[in-house]
């Protein structure tokens, strides 16, 4: 089972059903349209399986909630709590997490049979992480200083490793990066229905220079992009040519560095090293920190292995 407690909320399905749920309603779609959008894209993948019972459930306990329960959503969750074979698989996780379930879906019968929720007039907007629309524009040159605390390195970094990614970060902390923003990465806020809405993050590239003081624009103008380590385990490192940089709230970001817009060109060309090398996994600024700390520790300029030709190595 997906599930982490015995709550019919907390299952992986469930969660996703929820908020897409959610979404679709806080943009202002109807109660009726929303149910038909969600049977169609969830229900196949449940319909006849043995957790058939987390769609139904899911669906009734969400409806129910807000007002718009409907009797078929109802009856099929009726049916699913009094269908033992459900109720069976919680066995395996124990006589505690059995019981709990049982008492859950007790009070879920009662519920759906006794008390009528009242119809909610609105429903909210999902969240503004969800929608947030970064500002940077491709060809936009950043300034980028570390300025977060040490890192402690676990017990699963070898004394060798740790010595140089913490001077690696002490070599880094409070200097310039140069990042240039070569894409824009979009992300649709609904799987179900993509054309509602979108977040977007900037994908930025590393030069290779690092400087107290700023760079000339003709010293930038001859410099060359540096392969990046996205990950580092145990010798093991994925290569990308960019990161999806993903900043929500720069205030919020700012324990952790300072972002600068240094010039834009409108009319700059992607570089082919973005082209070939286009893995772009998505970090937050804290994470992106540990990506510039292993790449100033770990990696040479020549002879490097690409995430996407040799995935790890």
């Amino acid at each position: 089972m997906g599930s982490w407690s015995a709550d019919i909320f907390d299952d992986d399905g469930a969660e996703e059903i929820k908020e897409e749920y959610k979404i679709l309603l806080g943009y202002g779609m109807s109660p009726e349209e929303t149910y038909q959008k969600i049977e169609e894209y969830f229900y196949p993948d449940y319909k006849g399986e043995d957790d058939e019972d987390v769609y139904w459930l899911t669906i009734a306990l969400f409806q129910w909630q807000n007002g718009i329960l409907l009797e078929e959503v109802k009856q099929q969750a009726l049916r699913c709590i009094d269908d033992e074979k459900y109720l069976e698989r919680w066995k395996d996780s124990g006589e505690e997490i059995y019981k709990e379930r049982k008492s859950i879906l007790e009070k879920l019968k009662y519920n759906l049979i006794n008390v009528v929720k009242e119809r909610k007039k609105r429903f909210p907007k999902c969240a503004k992480c969800y929608r947030y629309k970064t500002t940077w524009e491709i060809g936009d040159l950043l300034a980028y200083k570390i300025i977060s605390p040490m890192v402690g390195w676990g017990e699963d970094v070898s004394e060798d490793d740790k010595r140089k990614l913490q001077n690696a970060q002490n070599f880094i902390k409070d200097k310039y990066i140069l990042l240039r923003v070569v894409d824009i990465d979009k992300n649709p806020v609904s799987e179900i229905c993509p054309e509602l809405d979108y977040s977007s993050s900037a994908v930025v590239m590393l030069y290779n220079w690092l400087g107290d003081e700023l760079p000339t624009e003709e010293e930038i103008h001859n410099l060359k992009f540096k392969p990046i380590v996205s990950q580092y385990w145990k010798k093991t490192k994925e290569i990308v040519s960019s990161i999806c940089l993903d900043i929500v709230d720069l205030n919020e970001e700012a324990q952790w560095c300072e972002i600068s817009l240094l010039k834009c060109e409108e009319d700059y060309v992607k570089p082919k090293i973005y082209i070939d090398h286009s893995i772009s996994p998505v970090k937050f600024v804290s994470q992106f920190d540990l990506s510039l700390i292993f790449t100033f520790a770990l990696t040479q300029n020549d002879q490097v292995e690409w995430a996407n030709d040799e995935h790890f190595f």
